[in-house]
C-alpha cells in the first residue's frame, strides 16, 4: 500500500502540473473518465483516530480505529444509538472507497434497522478519479483486505446494540469480490451475503465454500448480466450447493449503487435497496 500511495501522489502531482499549464478546460461534471483540471484525483484523509470521530458533521456515523491490526486501519460505524436489537451488517465499499456516497448508503441501511460497519480497504484515501481508483485497487493485498473485514466483524459482534453471532455482508462492485472471498473463508460466521459485482468467477469450483444464502443484484439493462448469463450464474451457484437468487432490477445498467457509473439510475437504486433490505432482514439471525 505504501508503494501505491507514492505512485498515487506522483499521479496527483503530474495532474497538478498539467492543471498549472492549463488550457481553460472547465469541469464537465461527474464523468469518471474525464480528468477535470483543478479537481483532485484523490483526497488523503487523516490516519485512524485513537477515539471515535464524527465522519460527517451533523450526520450519524463515526470513524474508529480497527481493533487488532498493524498497521492500524479504520472503520466507519453507523447505527441507531437508542436501539438494542440491531441486525449486524458489514458493508464492503466499491472502487471509490468509503466515499460520501458509500457513507450515505450506510446511513440508509442503518435507518432500516442495521448496525453497519464499513472497513476502509484504502486506508484513508478517497479516490476522485479512475486513475486513482486503478492504483488503489491494485494495492489492496488479500491478506490486508480480509484482516480489515475480520476487524469489522469483531467490532460489530462486540457492540451491545446487537446480540447476533452471525453477520450479514454486502459488497458493491469490487467490494462484492472481497465480501464473497471473506464469506468463503469465514463461512461459520456469516448469516447472508449480498453482492452487486461483475468480478466473481461464475464457476461452481470458484464459488464453493460459502454456506450462507446469497443475493446477486444485477441491472436488468446490463449487457453483462443478460437473461442467459443470469441463468448460467444461478446454475453455477446451484452446482456449488449454495442457496442463491439472482435479482434483475429493471431500468439499470451494470452498477446499481455507483452514481458515477454509466447507466446508473436513482430510481433503480431505490428499488435495488428495497430488494437488498428485504433479503437481509429475511436472513437476519
Amino acid at each position: 500500500m505504501k508503494l501505491v500511495l507514492v505512485r498515487l501522489l506522483l499521479i496527483v502531482a503530474a495532474a497538478g502540473l498539467v492543471s498549472s499549464v492549463g488550457c481553460g478546460a472547465a469541469d464537465k461534471g461527474k464523468g469518471e473518465d474525464e480528468l477535470s483540471f483543478g479537481r483532485p484525483l484523490a483526497s488523503i484523509i487523516q490516519p485512524p483516530p485513537d477515539s471515535p470521530q464524527p465522519a460527517d458533521p451533523g450526520k450519524p456515523g463515526v470513524w474508529e480505529k480497527a481493533p487488532g491490526l498493524e498497521p492500524a486501519g479504520r472503520l466507519l460505524v453507523i447505527g441507531a444509538e437508542e436501539d438494542s436489537d440491531l441486525a449486524p451488517l458489514l458493508l464492503v465499499p466499491s472502487r471509490w472507497g468509503v466515499s460520501p456516497e458509500i457513507r450515505d448508503q450506510a446511513r440508509r441501511l442503518a435507518a432500516a434497522g442495521f448496525l453497519v460497519v464499513v472497513p476502509d480497504l484504502f486506508d484513508g484515501v478517497e479516490p476522485r478519479h479512475r486513475l486513482a481508483v486503478e492504483e488503489l485497487q491494485q494495492g489492496v493485498a488479500e491478506e490486508r483486505a480480509l484482516a480489515l473485514i475480520d476487524a469489522a466483524a469483531r467490532r460489530v459482534r462486540s457492540d451491545p446494540r446487537t446480540s447476533a453471532e452471525k453477520v450479514a455482508i454486502f459488497g458493491s462492485a469490487v467490494g462484492g469480490y472481497w465480501a464473497y472471498a471473506w464469506a468463503r473463508q469465514r463461512p461459520e460466521g456469516v448469516a447472508a451475503v449480498a453482492l452487486d459485482s461483475t468480478m466473481l468467477e461464475w464457476d461452481p469450483r470458484a464459488l464453493e465454500g460459502c454456506r450462507a444464502p446469497v443475493l446477486l443484484l444485477v441491472g436488468g439493462a446490463s449487457s453483462i448480466f443478460h437473461a442467459d448469463q443470469r441463468r448460467l450464474i444461478a446454475e453455477a451457484f446451484d452446482g456449488a450447493g449454495i442457496e442463491a437468487r439472482v435479482e434483475a432490477v429493471e431500468g439499470a445498467g451494470t452498477d446499481l449503487f455507483d452514481p458515477l457509473a454509466t447507466g446508473w439510475s436513482e430510481d433503480a437504486q431505490q428499488r435495488a435497496f428495497q430488494v437488498l433490505i428485504d433479503f437481509l432482514k429475511e436472513y437476519r439471525e
